[in-house]
């Protein structure tokens, strides 16, 4: 589910103008309904749930800014589409995946049917979405990257990977309690290269580049995950996070490029 947890995907816009909050930014439109994966009720189906748990992770957070809460209605269809996919998920999951489900479920029905987000900083909401991308992670047979956080660079991460579903777990490793983030952007061009993203101007690099929903976003000694399902072309994998005032992450050497052929 792209949550906007701190800092996710369309947060790179507000890391960018030195706002580092959670939820806002530049969010993809939410993808159609014929898009989204089936309902079924296969019990005890890996990929039926795996399928499932790719389309929560791959649906945007309606936008919203500091001082711009998105409408309810949006809310509620976002609710409404997570709900579909996370009840799927649900019937199909084996018993060790339940319990994180199970408890990802009051978050979504109240933005189903309130049209108010969850708190994204909220212990419960984290734990859940952690418990199912880890299951996701050692069970959906995706590309995984096991992907490692210090101050200020990424580890593990491959210079290539095949098109199709992945699954990123990062361990933020950070030793100045740092809080960190792996953001994917496809460069629209794809002879742009890290140095040039670093180097672009804001306003441009928003039309340079297409932010992948969801991020792995974790604090000090914790460790988060995503899924993702990649295109072929040069990705950026990096970490936007700066408070203001600060320099964002990215812009400290926390970047990596990765080409999916």
């Amino acid at each position: 589910m792209d949550t906007r947890r701190p800092l996710t995907a369309a947060v790179f816009a507000a890391a960018l103008i030195s706002v580092t909050t959670a939820c806002g930014g530049a969010a993809a439109p939410a993808p159609a309904a014929a898009d989204q994966p089936a309902p079924t009720t296969a019990a005890s189906s890996v990929d039926t749930a795996c399928t499932n748990l790719l389309g929560i992770d791959a649906t945007p957070t309606p936008e919203e800014g500091p001082e711009s809460p998105p409408a309810p209605e949006e809310v509620k269809a976002w609710g409404a589409t997570i709900t579909t996919m996370l009840d799927a998920a649900l019937a199909a999951a084996p018993p060790e995946l339940t319990p994180s489900l199970t408890a990802l479920q009051p978050f979504v029905q109240t933005a189903a049917n309130d049209g108010v987000l969850p708190a994204f900083d909220d212990p419960g909401l984290n734990a859940a979405l952690a418990g199912y991308e880890t299951w996701a992670h050692d069970n959906c047979g995706y590309q995984n990257i096991d992907l490692v956080g210090r101050d200020f660079e990424f580890t593990g991460a491959p210079a290539t990977l095949e098109p199709g579903p992945i699954s990123v777990l990062m361990e933020n490793r950070s030793e100045d309690e740092q809080f960190h983030v792996a953001l994917l952007a496809r460069a629209k061009d794809p002879a742009m290269t890290a140095e040039q993203f670093t180097a672009m101007p804001m306003e441009e690099l928003f039309g340079a580049v297409d932010l992948v929903p969801g991020a792995a976003a974790a604090a000090p000694g914790q460790t988060g995950g995503t899924l993702a399902d990649l295109e072929p072309g040069t990705y950026f994998l990096f970490c936007p996070v700066g408070d203001e005032g600060e320099i964002p992450h990215h812009l400290q050497g926390m970047i990596t490029t990765i080409t999916v052929a």
